[in-house]
């Protein structure tokens, strides 16, 4: 059987032992860890980009429209992800920022926007969007719609 750090520290502790805390930190920064804790570095099954263009020309959107984010399993959509925003003055030019915010706010297993390095996935104002969920995530993909 193997015993992980963390049942190994819990046993000292009730044991009444005493533990460094840097054996502790070691175990909650460890990959898995921040895995599960932040969801952001973990985010890297690319499912698709929230920029759209029609003939090779951005889509334009205007004030008072709205844009739709859908998304679908590989079997069918999946209503109860989709997202919705409608556009206010000054954001036709953002629109895919606004909308990746919006999905970020209501979908905490969904990532949307620019994915750095780090692995830290935030909306940019002036840059390509995309959505990002985990591996084994049942989403395969998002479509944008514009009404």
């Amino acid at each position: 059987m193997k015993i992980s750090k963390s049942a190994i520290v819990l046993t000292t502790l009730l044991a009444g032992g005493i533990v460094s805390a840097s054996a502790i930190a070691k175990e909650v920064s460890s990959p898995t860890a921040n895995c599960n804790q932040t969801l952001h570095s973990c985010m890297n099954k690319e499912l698709g980009s929230l920029e759209r263009a029609i003939n090779g020309q951005k889509v334009r959107v205007v004030e008072g429209q709205t844009i739709r984010a859908r998304f679908f399993s590989s079997e069918t959509e999946l209503p109860s992800k989709e997202t919705r925003v409608t556009i206010l003055p000054g954001e036709e030019s953002h629109w895919s920022y606004v909308l990746a915010k919006a999905i970020n706010e209501q979908h905490p297993d969904i990532r949307a926007g620019f994915l750095h390095d780090n692995g830290q996935i935030t909306p940019e104002e002036r840059g390509p969007n995309a959505v990002y969920a985990q591996d084994g995530n049942v989403i395969s993909h998002v479509e944008v719609s514009f009404n």
